[in-house]
């Protein structure tokens, strides 16, 4: 039970993009809008990454690694630059996630929606023994997180 509150508590990973300044409200029920299109392709690059983190040991060691390393001082994964980088063999972090999507320009499609996509694996040792350092990447049990951006608006 313990570890499973932990690794809900967590929030594994979250996303983060930004948005442009000075548009207008926008409308929750307008399907098309910015901030709905931002917060479906959170949730569809999450979906991949909990498909592609929970069936496979080389991407949570890859994870793991990549947050160590601290681009940014925290334990946060920009995926832009490590897109391109090699999980294993010849296979790139791209690769794999495209290798679990349904439609040839999903990913595509949510790297255009999310430039500035961040996975964050947080240090929550104040509270439990988890963090990027102390992560068991031999554990299949991965919680995958997203912000829901549908309700936020912009001014």
């Amino acid at each position: 039970m313990k570890k499973v509150l932990l690794m809900l508590a967590s929030a594994f990973f979250m996303f983060s993009c930004s948005q442009e300044e000075g548009t207008s409200p926008i409308n929750e029920n307008t399907s098309n809008s910015p901030v709905s299109a931002t917060a479906d392709a959170q949730l569809k690059f999450a979906k991949l990454l909990s498909q592609a983190a929970s069936s496979n040991v080389e991407v949570r060691s890859f994870l793991k690694k990549e947050a160590l390393a601290q681009f940014d001082n925290d334990y946060d994964i920009f995926y832009p630059m490590i897109k391109d980088k090699k999980v294993f063999g010849d296979q790139s972090f791209r690769d794999v996630l495209l290798s679990y999507c349904k439609e040839a320009n999903e990913l595509s499609e949510i790297e255009q929606s999310l430039p500035l996509l961040n996975i964050m694996i947080p240090d929550l040792s104040l509270f439990w023994d988890f963090n990027a350092a102390t992560w068991d990447t031999s554990d299949k049990e991965v919680a995958v997180l997203c912000r829901d951006d549908k309700k936020q608006h912009t001014v």
